[in-house]
């Protein structure tokens, strides 16, 4: 169920950005068709690698049945504006999350278990935030925006894909405990410029973010994974078009680079992260997974390019190349391998 919730929510995240008008506005800053792709798309595809019979033993089953039902009246609030159910869905993901950051058992992959409870702890966090500021502008005399929610809750899939690039590198178990340091301590300290408008904290913050990206990204090349070099190159280009909307915040032209910097992340990071895992668990080649790949970029190529100039084909051809990179979706997430993990 939860790997059939991955593939509707895929495809709502490509329709419902086509037929942006007719969605509500859930905050400033959020829309119906972001919330689908980041916490609909994106949190859920987290779940499905991180719900394993591995980890979770026969509880897994059950568990990923609820986490789907949940996904499901999230994005049915989403999609209708409806605050009870974002609020019960959101409350039942914050449940569930406790027992998924403490219930897990050990795999053979403890690094993995490592980033992976980390990413569940933040998750618990993340769920917090997303109730307290749905129904609350302020806290402690701080100003707090729901649109915060959507980084919040695309980091621990972030946290997956560095735990899964690292292995593939063969980075040293010491190294890979002081990249997941880094990333924690970095965002967390970006979260928190978010929330005091410490613009100088927030970009100094992101900064040291970039600078692990680029050490990862030439390690990658010297190791000439041209898969991996795309894929930090994609992380690179979305985290410097964050610094720059930062920079450039009030300017007319700061929206459309907000946009942009969402769709990067999006297209380059997670949806890019999400099918080279579940391509490569299936066995696929490097061109074999390029024949999905590149739909996938050159619909980013062709949005980014309708940002910038208006034409009404652009947006069209750029769905149907979106939508034509995701047919690697059900051929992976519904194969052997995948129903036993």
């Amino acid at each position: 169920m939860l790997r059939l919730s991955c593939l509707l929510y895929f495809v709502l995240t490509g329709l419902s950005g086509y037929l942006y008008g007719l969605w509500p506005h859930l905050a400033p800053g959020v829309s119906a068709h972001g919330l689908i792709g980041v916490l609909g798309f994106g949190y859920t595809a987290f779940l499905h690698f991180l719900v394993t019979p591995q980890r979770y033993g026969p509880k897994a089953s059950r568990l990923r049945n609820l986490l789907a039902v949940l996904s499901l009246l999230l994005v049915a609030g989403a999609l209708a504006g409806s605050s009870t159910l974002l609020n019960g869905a959101a409350l039942g993901y914050l449940l569930s999350t406790i027992f998924l950051g403490f219930g897990a058992g050990a795999t053979a992959n403890r690094r993995e278990d490592r980033f992976l409870q980390t990413a569940a702890l933040i998750s618990i966090l993340s769920w917090l935030y997303f109730l307290y500021s749905w129904n609350f502008s302020s806290v402690w005399q701080l100003e707090i925006r729901f649109s915060h929610i959507l980084l919040a809750l695309s980091f621990p899939l972030s946290l997956l894909l560095f735990s899964r690039y690292l292995d593939l590198l063969r980075v040293s178990t010491r190294e890979a405990g002081l990249t997941l340091v880094v990333l924690v301590s970095g965002v967390l300290a970006m979260f928190t410029g978010m929330l005091l408008e410490w613009p100088r904290l927030e970009t100094a913050s992101a900064g040291v973010l970039l600078l692990l990206i680029v050490a990862y990204l030439l390690k990658a090349a010297v190791q000439r994974d041209i898969l991996l070099v795309i894929a930090f190159g994609g992380l690179l280009l979305t985290g410097a078009s964050g610094i720059w909307y930062v920079a450039v915040y009030g300017q007319d032209y700061s929206r459309t680079l907000l946009s942009a910097h969402a769709h990067l992340a999006h297209f380059a990071w997670a949806a890019y992260g999400i099918y080279h895992l579940l391509m490569n668990r299936a066995g696929y080649g490097a061109g074999r997974q390029a024949i999905f790949f590149t739909p996938l970029l050159l619909a980013l190529a062709g949005l980014i390019t309708w940002m910038l100039q208006p034409v009404d084909w652009l947006l069209t051809v750029s769905l149907l190349l979106f939508l034509t990179s995701g047919l690697c979706l059900p051929l992976t997430l519904l194969t052997k391998t995948s129903r036993q993990n």
